[in-house]
C-alpha cells in the first residue's frame, strides 16, 4: 500500500537524551521506496538519504555524491552476526482497546525481560496500535537494569493518504547544491 512512515527514535546516556534520529519513509509499491535520515547528536546533524527501485540502493550522505549499488549481487549486502547467547528472554503479550479523543485503537503489546548476563537485564515494550484494520501507529521503549532507565524509545506512524510523491532515480556523480 502507498504510504509514509515517519519514525523518531530518541536515545539516552544516564537517563540525558544525547541523540535523536528522524526517519521519513514514502513507500511506492511494488518496488520503489525512499528514506531520510536526520540524526542529531549535540549540534551535529548527519543527513542520509537513500533511494531503493528494484534491485538498486542509491545513498547519499549530506552533501556528498550519489552512490548506486546492485543489491541482487549482494554487494551491498550486510551480514548480521549470530547471537553468541542464548535468548532467556521472558514475553509477556497483551491486547487492549484504548481510547484517544474519538479514536478507539485495539493496541497489541510485547513485552520482554532477558537476562543478559548476571549484571544486566534488557526490558523492552513494543506496541503496535491498530485503525480501521491498518497500523496506524507502533511504539518501542527499551532500557537496561531498571525499566525506569531508558536507553532508546522509537514512536512510528503510518499516513497511508500521503500528498502525492514521485520516487526516480538521482542523477549520479552530482552533489546537491547547499
Amino acid at each position: 500500500k502507498i504510504r509514509t512512515e515517519t519514525m523518531v527514535e530518541k536515545r539516552y546516556e544516564d537517563g540525558t537524551l544525547t541523540t535523536t534520529v528522524n526517519l521519513t519513509q514514502d513507500y511506492l509499491p511494488p518496488d520503489k521506496s525512499r528514506w531520510v535520515f536526520l540524526e542529531t547528536t549535540g549540534n551535529t546533524v548527519e543527513r542520509t538519504e537513500i533511494i531503493y527501485i528494484g534491485d538498486f540502493e542509491y545513498r547519499k550522505i549530506d552533501q556528498g555524491a550519489w552512490v548506486k549499488t546492485n543489491m541482487k549481487s549482494g554487494e551491498g549486502r550486510m551480514d548480521i552476526p549470530p547471537r553468541a547467547a542464548e535468548d532467556k528472554s521472558v514475553k509477556k503479550y497483551s491486547l487492549e482497546e484504548i481510547k484517544e479523543g474519538k479514536e478507539t485503537y485495539r493496541v497489541y503489546s510485547i513485552s520482554t525481560v532477558n537476562p543478559l548476563n548476571e549484571n544486566t537485564t534488557y526490558y523492552s515494550e513494543y506496541k503496535v496500535w491498530i485503525k480501521n484494520g491498518l497500523i496506524y501507529k507502533t511504539t518501542d521503549e527499551s532500557s537496561l537494569n531498571r525499566r525506569e532507565n531508558v536507553n532508546s524509545t522509537f514512536v512510528t506512524t503510518y499516513d497511508y493518504n500521503p500528498k502525492k510523491f514521485k520516487i526516480v532515480a538521482p542523477l549520479m556523480g552530482r552533489k546537491r547544491k547547499p
